[in-house]
């Protein structure tokens, strides 16, 4: 059965497709935005009691399952270049598409992990790429217009650093969710303190293995409570997956949740 209307009205540009494909593409994308209000709101309104559990599974699993929507219908969806567009033109579904699929990856990287600090990056980079290329390889390989001579390059060249991405986000998340690792506390001094633009950072002196000062950005609390001269807690950890990181927290710290950005805490 086809549905020439239904197509027309999706913008599509190509030829008539199965009403299963349309009403699947209606399916993804209303997921991918709610799913995306729901990660962004629902932390913030008290919604979900474990926000990084939400934030951890939605933002692994959007890619891949958009992935499948490659391989079942290839001449219609692409990863990177939304519903039978190009990602240098985000029009109609093809935006709607691109937002669902990548917004939890690049909040993950530029807003749910705000407060942490990286001390030593270890294998994270190795795995992020092989992350990053899995994910090319799985959704590109059908994409068959991604690999097309001229403008298709700019599409390759995006849908790289996307990948990249995700895989960096993916091994971000599991190495601080899932590490158990015994907690470290160092004491530094709080050298400085400046905001600028809504974000708030602290000037600490040297602390365990690192021997030099250092500028951290902190939350609202922490940066109201201390004043150059005061003591800061690091809360340093080895993580699961060799990326040791550490937060700020004021001190005495009591062993509770580290807040890691305004949403919620882990």
């Amino acid at each position: 059965m086809r549905n020439r209307r239904l197509t027309e009205d999706f913008g599509i540009r190509t030829a008539d497709y199965p009403s299963a494909a349309i009403v699947f593409a209606i399916a993804v994308n209303t997921l991918a935005i709610f799913g995306s209000a729901w990660l962004a709101l629902g932390p913030l309104l008290g919604f979900i009691q474990r926000p990084y559990a939400w934030i951890v599974a939605t933002q692994i699993a959007t890619p891949p399952l958009a992935a499948l929507a490659v391989w079942l219908f290839p001449d219609w969806y692409s990863l990177f270049r939304g519903v039978a567009g190009r990602f240098l033109v985000l029009q109609n579904e093809t935006a709607v598409w691109l937002f669902g699929v990548w917004f939890p990856t690049i909040f993950t990287i530029t807003i749910y992990y705000e407060y942490l600090s990286i001390a030593r990056m270890g294998p994270s980079i190795p795995l992020a790429c092989l992350v990053g290329a899995g994910l090319l390889f799985v959704a590109g390989v059908r994409d068959r217009d991604l690999w097309a001579k001229g403008i298709g390059r700019v599409d390759l060249v995006i849908a790289i650093v996307l990948c990249f991405a995700y895989g960096y986000a993916t091994v971000l998340q599991l190495n601080c969710v899932l590490d158990r690792s015994t907690a470290d506390i160092y004491k530094p001094m709080v050298l400085s303190k400046r905001s600028e633009t809504g974000r708030r950072y602290l000037g600490i002196g040297p602390w365990g293995p690192e021997q030099r000062a250092a500028t951290v950005r902190v939350s609202f609390e922490v940066f109201r409570a201390v004043q150059p001269g005061d003591s800061v807690c690091v809360v340093a950890r080895k993580g699961a997956l060799g990326m040791a990181w550490y937060t700020i927290e004021t001190c005495p710290w009591n062993s509770g949740p580290i807040l890691l950005e305004s949403g919620g805490r882990l």
